[in-house]
């Protein structure tokens, strides 16, 4: 920030302006002095960025908070909290639990299980699992989860669904993990890849529900 009479001292900016400064130079260092870097997690961190910084930027200039969507919501969190900035952990926190739906749930949690605890959506999170559960499972970014989601999706019991909903659901996300060329992979692939969640799904048999 330039005065009239030269570069503002560091220690004078306030914590506002210091936090969208260092936000800036964070991005500035994520687009341009890593741009060879086209894919990867390092991509996706860039993209990520340069919304939230976008974001920031309006909400800097216009003291109000807007979001696309949760998943955008949970990523400018992330940014609000490692720059301590309160008030906007508070929007982002207030709009995602206005916002939340079932098939945004494994967002949530793959947030959670990225960047720590998020406690005070376990309600929420809860109510979906067990008054929507197959719109969890049915939904996009089921199939996009990690295998750590999905387990923690499948092993919490206010999930309730039928034994059916599940093993179809688990069996794409299989599926989409095992692609390949032909879009069929072999049964060796799929079987190694659906390994992990066999106990979860043989314990549903126990289930009264689950055998409906």
């Amino acid at each position: 920030f330039l005065v009239e009479h030269g570069l503002r001292p560091a220690q004078e900016l306030s914590g506002p302006i210091r936090w969208f400064l260092a936000m800036r130079n964070e991005v500035f260092e994520n687009h341009v002095l890593r741009k060879s870097a086209r894919e990867g997690p390092s991509s996706r961190h860039r993209l990520a960025s340069g919304w939230i910084f976008l974001l920031s930027s309006s909400t800097f200039y216009s003291q109000k908070a807007t979001f696309v969507d949760v998943k955008q919501a949970l990523h400018t969190r992330a940014a609000a909290e490692k720059y301590m900035e309160s008030e906007l952990v508070e929007a982002c926190h207030k709009f995602i639990r206005n916002s939340m739906q079932s098939t945004g749930v494994c967002d949530v949690l793959e947030y959670a299980l990225k960047n720590g605890n998020l406690a005070n959506f376990d309600d929420l999170i809860n109510k979906f699992l067990n008054m929507s559960g197959v719109q969890v499972l049915e939904s996009k970014a089921f199939i996009a989860a990690s295998k750590e989601t999905v387990l923690r999706i499948l092993k919490d019991p206010q999930l309730y669904v039928k034994e059916y909903n599940v093993i179809k659901s688990v069996y794409a996300w299989a599926i989409a993990r095992c692609g390949t060329e032909t879009g069929i992979p072999s049964p060796a692939a799929l079987q190694s890849t659906m390994r992990p969640f066999l106990p979860e799904l043989r314990f549903l048999t126990l289930s009264p529900f689950g055998v409906c």
